[in-house]
């Protein structure tokens, strides 16, 4: 069968057989553009690793504000500093006696 185009007989086969080369080097086209040189691989890597690092930067963000209070509460705070140098340092105030007990069955 024949399509008509002013006054040309075009065949119909071969008009179909353009389009779909056209079609197919739009569509290589745009796989190239996409995905050339690792192109699309990169991005999903990038984002896989900003992902990681926003989690890192939140967990870091959290043990920064734990870290102000503690500050906050060794710059003023007597007796949490007296508590810290009991506890883990093991000091005692003049005159007083340590007596060390026994941990209890089971720690």
């Amino acid at each position: 069968m024949a399509k008509t185009t002013k006054g040309k007989t075009v065949p119909l086969v071969s008009s179909a057989r353009w389009r779909l080369l056209f079609l197919v080097v739009f569509v290589g086209l745009v796989i190239y553009i996409a995905a050339g040189d690792g192109l699309l691989f990169e991005v999903w890597k990038e984002e896989k690793e900003l992902v990681i690092l926003e989690a890192e930067v939140s967990r870091l963000d959290a043990q920064n504000d734990s870290l102000r209070k503690i500050l906050r509460q060794l710059d003023g705070d007597m007796e949490y500093i007296e508590k810290i140098a009991r506890e883990e340092l093991g000091l005692i105030k003049p005159g007083e006696v340590v007596i060390p007990l026994a941990p209890e069955e089971g720690d």
